[in-house]
């Protein structure tokens, strides 16, 4: 069937509102996202080293492109060059040398935001009454998580046959913001048990890389313009 003239502008009108109704959304669906398009994620769990003898862990380990880490000199490498099948036969591990230790978590740039996700405790067999309080804090947002760990201690390990148990954080800071992880662990000071009995493993944490607003807005455009000239290709 033939259209008039005036049905054809009717349609063609009709069209090009869905159109820029189709773009409008999509470019407010990018501003509304804040970015969420085309972010880019990093995950990485850190295992124990390993070094004949107690040598701290370098001090920048585990850094990528997105996040510099700075261990303090507290921590030590023990494994299997330590003694065979490693920290109490569970391999490498990071160890606990003193009452306090950290590990700073320092975003590369303003747009990327650091998860700390979990983390293994671990005392060696014999450590007696261990306990050790935990944070985690942002250098903007404050305290963002913290607990006390005491699964090996008296009560719940009266054997005192030692183990590991996992803690879950799942603490994230804002865009651009340093995260702290902290220990204080027990001492004689506190009738807690030795220091060098305990360690930490499997240390997991994330980066996300949050493109700029604009940028955002652009991505979602692009995607609106190609679909927007997919539509029109199969109308024609």
């Amino acid at each position: 069937m033939r259209r008039t003239r005036q049905q054809q502008r009717s349609l063609d009108r009709a069209r090009s509102k869905r159109r820029q109704k189709f773009l409008a959304s999509v470019a407010a669906a990018g501003v509304a996202s804040g970015g969420s398009l085309a972010c880019a994620n990093t995950f990485t769990t850190l295992t124990g080293l390993t070094a004949a003898g107690n040598v701290d862990v370098p001090v920048n380990h585990g850094s990528n492109a997105e996040v510099n880490l700075t261990w303090d000199t507290n921590w030590d490498q023990y494994g299997t060059l330590n003694e065979p099948g490693g920290w109490n036969g569970r391999g490498n591990v990071y160890q606990m040398e003193f009452d306090t230790q950290q590990i700073t978590f320092a975003p590369t740039a303003g747009n990327i935001k650091v998860s700390i996700s979990s983390f293994f405790l671990d005392e060696y067999a014999g450590g007696g009454n261990t306990f050790s309080d935990w944070s985690v804090t942002g250098s903007t947002s404050g305290l963002l998580a913290s607990g006390k760990w005491t699964d090996k201690n008296n009560a719940n390990d009266p054997a005192d046959a030692g183990g590991r148990t996992q803690i879950s954080p799942n603490a994230a800071g804002v865009a651009g913001e340093t995260l702290t992880l902290a220990f204080v662990n027990p001492s004689s000071m506190n009738g807690g048990g030795f220091d060098s009995y305990l360690a930490m493993d499997n240390l997991a944490f994330s980066t996300m890389v949050i493109p700029e607003p604009a940028t955002a807005v652009m991505a979602w455009l692009g995607v609106g313009g190609l679909g927007a000239m997919a539509m029109r290709r199969k109308r024609n």
